[in-house]
């Protein structure tokens, strides 16, 4: 979807904003202004991490509840959330950011 182009080209040493601005000056964003970017990861019962993997996501509703009714029941550990950004822009961004760590689908 997002092919390596000069907006793009050596995003791994590029800053967040710098990415945004590129992307956004030449309008390669799907403009979901609207909505919340988040990041979450699972904990264990004592509230450690599970693991190193994050989910990075966009939704226009209000995060916490969000997480709650429709991430939680379907993980088999519990779900902190890590951070929010309004603007689901920003999901984007993070995912072309750190898309060499994706992991299926995620």
């Amino acid at each position: 979807m997002y092919e390596e182009n000069y907006q793009t080209k050596g995003i791994e040493t590029k800053s967040l904003e710098e990415l945004y601005e590129s992307l956004y000056k030449n309008s390669e964003l799907p403009g979901k202004t609207h909505g919340f970017m988040y990041i979450i990861r699972s904990v264990d019962e004592q509230g450690n991490f599970t693991d190193t993997r994050c989910k990075i996501g966009e939704t226009s509703k209000n995060v916490d509840e969000y997480v709650k009714r429709r991430l939680d029941p379907r993980n088999p550990y519990k779900l902190t959330i890590l951070g929010e950004i309004r603007g689901g822009e920003w999901e984007t961004i993070f995912h072309i950011r750190y898309r060499k760590y994706h992991i299926h689908h995620e």
